[in-house]
């Protein structure tokens, strides 16, 4: 494991954290992740550092960016990787955000909320029955703890002094997932689950989500807009009996910090219009021009074409069946 940059970062109380391990993709979105939170941060103010196993250099606009050089599979693969966030965090207090996430607001309050915390999560809530890859109540009597925090896995907090041992505990687990009678997604060992096991064990179970901290496209499916470079957001979870209401998360309107595009919605054109603004900002184009051009040429045709579609598609699967789901280009393994 080599880095540049490791003696800056590591003068600063504080630093963000991502990976980028695998296809390019993640690369990339790791660029676009850093562009977003040097909207909002300067170097001096919040270092950002990329852990990677990729050879590719970082555009210009990020040369205050540290990189992080990790050989393929070094720290395992897919899921596994995140159970080595305390041997990557940069700083005394590190915030890990996963690559397919944007910063659309100054991260000073997330700090602050998670201050004190080893080991910090978005808390969804806490739970002692049920299903959470596997049987919650079976896992709490092996872990010897009341209850685990459940949380999505896009967004940790690190202090040096104490979150090694939490990790320890989440990396000892890791080797007893499938004895444990965890299910796997998407066929590897889930990271979350362990690292709330652990938690747990060290009484520690993240802030609550009040919506200011993340958000994402399960627990927000309802309408929503996005302008980046102006630090507008608006996600929403519409009411039961709405076709897109979430029946797990609460109904209300929120403004994250950070907006976490998962999976196939790093594809559509918000994220990829929201990307391309700024792409075209970090390039001298001024932000109004860059919004508006990357409206023009992405956002509205894109979605009026997936509009246009959704229309079609009883028709052409009328006629033609339904389509094979295309391979993704996030497989790590």
């Amino acid at each position: 494991m080599t880095d540049t940059g490791t003696e800056r970062a590591r003068k600063s109380d504080r630093a963000v954290l991502t990976l980028a391990l695998g296809p390019r993709v993640y690369w990339d979105m790791a660029v676009n992740l850093a562009r977003s939170i040097r909207r909002w941060h300067s170097a001096a103010d919040l270092p950002i550092a990329i852990a990677t196993d990729c050879s590719l250099t970082l555009p210009g606009d990020l040369a205050d960016v540290q990189v992080i050089r990790i050989r393929p599979k070094e720290l395992g693969v897919g899921f596994e990787t995140k159970l080595h966030l305390d041997r990557l965090a940069p700083a005394a207090r590190t915030l890990f955000i996963d690559a397919d996430c944007l910063v659309y607001a100054r991260l000073d309050a997330v700090f602050s909320k998670f201050a004190g915390q080893t080991v910090g999560v978005v808390q969804e809530r806490i739970a002692s029955v049920g299903e959470r890859f596997g049987d919650i109540a079976a896992y709490c009597r092996y872990l010897e703890v009341p209850a685990i925090p459940v949380f999505t896995g896009g967004v940790y907090y690190l202090e040096r002094d104490g979150a090694t041992s939490v990790y320890e505990e989440a990396r000892r687990l890791f080797r007893h997932y499938d004895e444990l009678g965890m299910v796997r997604l998407r066929g590897l060992p889930n990271e979350e689950v362990l690292v709330a096991g652990a938690m747990a064990r060290h009484n520690l179970f993240g802030v609550p989500d009040d919506g200011t901290f993340t958000g994402d496209f399960q627990t927000s499916p309802g309408d929503h807009s996005f302008a980046i470079l102006q630090g507008r957001r608006r996600m929403s979870n519409p009411p039961a009996g709405h076709a897109l209401h979430c029946a797990s998360a609460p109904v209300r309107e929120i403004a994250p910090s950070i907006v976490h595009f998962l999976a196939y919605h790093t594809h559509l054109p918000p994220y990829r219009a929201e990307t391309a603004a700024l792409s075209w900002a970090a390039h001298g184009i001024p932000a109004g021009l860059a919004h508006f051009f990357s409206r023009l040429f992405i956002l509205w045709p894109g979605l009026a074409m997936i509009r246009c579609k959704n229309a079609l598609r009883p028709v052409y699967r009328r006629f033609f069946g339904f389509r094979q789901v295309p391979p993704t280009d996030r497989t790590t393994a």
